[in-house]
């Protein structure tokens, strides 16, 4: 299942690919309850620079199966240390979605071994890269902790997340596709019975040649909502009348996207 799921980043399920290269690193027999698994995680969060989680909470147990990444693809030196967990339940029935990962980065060594602290970088930048499409994630790091700068954000990663509205397939598939900068927008547009748009758009000019790509676009309504890497897009766009909106932007709401898709939706009937 799990080379099945790495496979399909060929066709942009990106979601499952972090998944399935997280739960990759579930170590066999390691296996424990959720206070357990709490317990491991409150081990890497806390620990000192050099802090090492080779034994965890002795507690017993099967719900979560559990596994390291600083000694696999992020080699052996404690620059970087990180935890991905699996519910047992979910992994049994062949699902993804209960997968957590805490990645944890140890910025002493910047000065400490420069050398090692260059490639612990590299390595980091591209898990966290992967790593941010996996539904439950945090990534922090020994200084941050230690200043306390993470106040409350840190809460609880391996409880159950709220439920979600089931959408349709076609709905449920632009999901799982869609770049996570717009997941929490597309799921409260949905919800609100906004059509579903395009992924991946691509304005093209009447002779057939790329202008502009937006990560979400609905072609009838000439809306757009861009990506930060986009925006050098955006004259294209608005050159060819369509309303533009940036990934993450404050005027970029449910009730401002809604109300451009209905205007546009009308103009485009009145023509």
């Amino acid at each position: 299942m799990l080379l099945a799921r790495l496979d399909r980043s060929k066709g942009r399920d990106w979601k499952g690919f972090a998944s399935a290269w997280a739960l990759s690193f579930l170590e066999q027999g390691r296996t424990t309850t959720l206070s357990g698994a709490e317990g491991l995680r409150d081990a890497l969060l806390e620990s000192g620079q050099r802090g090492s989680l080779e034994h965890g909470p002795g507690t017993l147990g099967t719900e979560w199966q559990t596994g390291r990444l600083q000694h696999l693809l992020l080699g052996s030196s404690p620059v970087i240390q990180g935890l991905v967990f699996g519910r047992t339940e979910s992994l049994a029935r062949g699902s993804l979605e209960d997968t957590v990962l805490s990645l944890r980065l140890n910025e002493a060594y910047a000065s400490h071994a420069p050398a090692r602290w260059k490639d612990a970088w590299r390595k980091y930048l591209w898990a966290t890269n992967v790593a941010q499409f996996v539904r439950r994630y945090e990534f922090v790091t020994a200084e941050g902790i230690e200043s306390g700068r993470y106040a409350g954000l840190l809460g609880d990663l391996l409880g159950a997340p709220p439920p979600r509205r089931v959408f349709a397939p076609e709905a449920e598939s632009l999901l799982a596709h869609a770049d996570p900068a717009v997941a929490d927008l597309l799921i409260v547009l949905l919800g609100a019975g906004a059509p579903v748009p395009e992924t991946g758009y691509e304005l093209a000019r009447e002779d057939g040649e790329i202008v502009g790509m937006a990560e979400l676009g609905w072609e009838k309504a000439r809306v757009a909502v861009l990506l930060l890497r986009e925006e050098p897009f955006r004259a294209a766009f608005e050159k060819a009348g369509w309303t533009v909106f940036l990934a993450g932007a404050n005027e970029t709401n449910r009730d401002t996207l809604l109300a451009a898709l209905g205007a546009g939706g009308k103009a485009e009937g009145q023509e």
